[in-house]
């Protein structure tokens, strides 16, 4: 009987990680279709996949913001490891009797979400001004209207839905909000997760995209663009993702409950 309630929560979490990967699939197949049918530039699609990195960091701030891990075990951990020592028991109660874990936890947040919003966002605007100096304006979809510097790049992220990018970048977006729906909020992964883990959480997925992303962008111009090498451009980031995203989400799940009060 336990073996079976054991695995019904886990092939709960399976399918709820099933259908976030399938949406980031047929997501990335949207810049595929521009590549092909709307002859998209591999300009247009290095600068999609820079969006979806702001698009990614909206979303970790959410994530962020409504983390709420279980610290009661803590106490349980802190009386095993005292073990029938009374005095040790009672001072461990009293210790814990003075904690405000809701209070350290909205303290922690008060600080630590706005950094992030500070470094990340700080971070996006720079590889933002190094892909449009690198690769360009996206055949020409923006125009002169953004300067080329921070404050004009993230202006861009917003402009990019006035452009023929607009489908992409939705569908890009969509599937990000879908699988923080479906694996952070029905697969309850903010009881698993902590503010300063959600912290630097992204960046190593983004990195690892985006040297891909970047280095393979840089070969396809060098070979003149032809439509196969943006094709696996397209194939490699896709298969790239889609490997970080499984890898994260289920290190969620198979995680304990934090320890941690934040």
């Amino acid at each position: 009987m336990t073996a079976m309630s054991d695995s019904a929560p886990q092939n709960e979490t399976s399918r709820q990680l099933q259908l976030s990967a399938v949406a980031l699939v047929l997501a990335n197949l949207v810049p595929l279709a521009g590549v092909l049918f709307w002859d998209w530039s591999v300009s247009s699609v290095v600068i999609l996949y820079w969006f979806e990195n702001v698009v990614i960091g909206f979303v970790n701030v959410l994530r962020m913001a409504l983390a709420s891990p279980k610290s009661l075990d803590l106490l349980a951990l802190a009386k095993e490891r005292a073990g029938g020592d009374e005095a040790k028991l009672a001072a461990i109660e009293q210790a814990f009797g003075r904690m405000n874990m809701p209070a350290i936890r909205r303290g922690l947040k008060l600080f630590l979400i706005p950094f992030f919003i500070v470094h990340y966002f700080g971070f996006c605007a720079g590889h933002g001004v190094f892909v449009f100096s690198m690769f360009g304006d996206g055949d020409g979809f923006f125009g002169e209207s953004q300067g080329l510097n921070p404050f004009g790049v993230i202006g861009r992220a917003v402009a990019i839905f006035s452009t023929p990018l607009a489908v992409a970048a939705g569908a890009l977006a969509l599937s990000h909000a879908f699988s923080f729906v479906q694996n952070y909020l029905i697969g309850r992964e903010y009881e698993r997760m902590n503010v300063r883990r959600l912290m630097v959480m992204p960046y190593g997925r983004i990195i690892a995209l985006h040297i891909t992303i970047i280095f393979g962008g840089i070969a396809t111009m060098a070979l003149g663009e032809p439509l196969w090498v943006i094709v696996i451009l397209v194939a490699v980031k896709t298969v790239v993702d889609l490997k970080m995203h499984l890898t994260e989400h289920r290190k969620a799940a198979a995680s304990p409950v934090s320890l941690q009060a934040s």
